[in-house]
């Protein structure tokens, strides 16, 4: 009916998995989108996936080198792993303009390490950390904006993104 928006599908949307771009000043689909009549629910996720499988378990894995540099055609290892999901629902094409706030769905973990008491010197810059028996793989609900473990994904050691020498309230961490 006009009132109630259909539940996101695999197939059969008003539009399938479209990849929007943003140039810094405007958003745009890689094919125009129409409204249909009615009421529409809108989703969006970040970082793309060309194939989508299926919108209730889908997969997603972050990158266990989260330093590999990204260039103009591929996210770096950091922001490949950050995945992103939004939805604004119930709306129609007269509502104008949709705002669509989007949440992390991954968690971020920050390490500092700091110079002790004893510790004579500067902390190196060449200092890594690595998390261990880490599970990388997740299926995410993009109907719900939720996600869960996934139970083949195995666990993996992550090469943590460095951020370099930072100071915190006058003590120098890296």
């Amino acid at each position: 009916d006009d009132t109630t928006p259909l539940p996101l599908q695999i197939s059969g949307n008003r539009a399938n998995n479209v990849e929007v771009t943003f140039d810094g000043v405007n958003w745009t689909p890689e094919r125009t989108i129409w409204w249909g009549e009615g009421k529409s629910d809108i989703y969006a996720y970040y970082p793309y996936i060309s194939q989508i499988e299926d919108v209730e378990y889908q997969y997603f894995s972050i990158s266990t080198d989260q330093n590999l540099p990204g260039d103009e055609n591929t996210l770096g290892g950091y922001e490949a792993s950050d995945f992103l999901w939004g939805k604004a629902g119930g709306l129609t094409a007269s509502d104008g303009t949709v705002n669509l706030p989007m949440k992390h769905l991954m968690s971020k973990l920050t390490v500092k390490i700091v110079a002790g008491e004893d510790y004579v010197g500067s902390l190196p810059d060449d200092a890594t950390v690595e998390l261990h028996s880490t599970v990388t793989g997740v299926r995410i609900d993009l109907t719900k904006g939720s996600l869960s473990k996934d139970p083949y994904s195995g666990v993996h050691s992550i090469k943590m993104k460095k951020l370099g020498i930072r100071s915190y309230n006058g003590v120098e961490a890296v």
